[in-house]
């Protein structure tokens, strides 16, 4: 991932990922880079009598990730990845996972302190057709946690054809922070995954031996489901929320100018003190929080 004075520039090698500060979007308008980057819309649920009430419904469908080709995909709300959840410390919340597809699937609630009954894993298959509701009260301080599926023996190509979301707990202590917190402004979600794709775009899982022992690895990353993309920051201070998505890859985060980045929070919550570094590793299902400060760019007009 690369990030500009004008903005952020987020792709990366299959070997691994980096925030890249550079003067200019010289890489974006030479071919790389071009895509606009993929914001996953916000749920914050809606009243219910007994707290908040998230309505999730997965189905199949097709994103074009390559030029010109349909790949065939998963999505919750969507055709491929999940809306970010959110709520806050002390709320109840009720998740109806409606399933619309002709094959069994669940959805784990990754990093909730969640109970046994409302957990998500494989004991909880939903079939095809069939509604699964659980209710339970959020019992943790501010933190970054993250939905898949996880269907026995086939949670890692679902979650490859896009079962995952983001789930951002928020309390009054990171209100009071003053941290960003204008969701997909200053506040961006970003879900990194690598993926293999045959000629026709859908995506190849099947699995060599190699794959299978040392774990599925692409050759293209994506990020919310964009290839090669970029976003304009706002704000001069930018929070960035990271999940690597991967089945097995891990990345490696960092700025080519060698400035820091600010780390608040991991996946337990916001860190007690900021801690401030030149790279962040990142293996599959962690999550990081980082700050990033830019220079304002004064128009020359």
């Amino acid at each position: 991932m690369t990030i500009s004075r004008r903005g952020i520039l987020l792709g990366a090698t299959a070997a691994g990922a980096a925030l890249l500060a550079r003067s200019r979007v010289g890489r974006a308008e030479a071919g790389r880079f071009v895509n606009p980057l993929r914001i996953p819309p916000l749920l914050d649920g809606k009243p219910g009598p007994d707290g908040k009430i998230y309505d999730l419904n997965v189905a199949s469908g097709k994103s074009e990730f390559l030029s010109g080709l349909a790949t065939p995909t998963l999505g919750i709300n969507g055709s491929y990845l999940g809306p970010t959840i959110r709520c806050r410390e002390n709320d109840r919340v009720t998740l109806r996972v409606k399933n619309d597809l002709t094959e069994l699937t669940t959805l784990h609630w990754h990093g909730l302190r969640a109970p046994a009954a409302s957990d998500g894993g494989p004991h909880q298959i939903v079939e095809p057709g069939a509604v699964w509701e659980t209710s339970f009260a959020i019992r943790q301080k501010a933190s970054l946690c993250w939905y898949h599926s996880h269907l026995m023996e086939h949670t890692g190509e679902q979650v490859l054809r896009g079962l995952a979301g983001l789930f951002l707990i928020e309390d009054d202590q990171s209100h009071s922070l003053n941290l960003p917190s204008d969701y997909g402004v200053d506040d961006i979600p970003l879900v990194i995954q690598d993926r293999r794709f045959r000629a026709d775009g859908s995506f190849d899982y099947a699995l060599a031996m190699h794959d299978t022992m040392m774990g599925y690895k692409g050759n293209v990353v994506l990020v919310n489901g964009t290839a090669n993309p970029h976003v304009v920051l706002r704000r001069q201070r930018t929070r960035l929320r990271v999940l690597n998505g991967s089945n097995s890859r891990v990345y490696t985060l960092g700025r080519d100018d060698g400035a820091e980045l600010i780390v608040i929070g991991s996946d337990g919550g916001l860190l007690e003190r900021l801690a401030r570094v030149s790279r962040v590793r990142l293996g599959p299902g962690e999550r990081v929080e980082i700050l990033v400060e830019m220079q304002a760019i004064r128009r020359s007009d």
